[in-house]
């Protein structure tokens, strides 16, 4: 997971890693990370998932 300090763009809150994701590679059943999900623990924020894309990027909501 991720160790760099990520801040909900919304509220400026400090995001939760709570997770990662990944592609699958095929019959090894092994996955090669992609990037990390976070969540903003702030409930009066009107977002409270993100990811990061492949390239480092924060992203709102849940990767697809």
């Amino acid at each position: 997971m991720s160790d760099e300090i990520m801040e909900c763009p919304h509220c400026g809150q400090e995001l939760s890693c709570t997770d990662w994701y990944g592609t699958n590679m095929g019959c090894t059943r092994e996955a090669e990370k992609v990037g990390d999900i976070f969540e903003c623990g702030n409930e009066k924020c009107e977002a409270h998932h993100f990811y990061t894309d492949e390239n480092g990027n924060l992203q709102e909501g849940y990767p697809c």
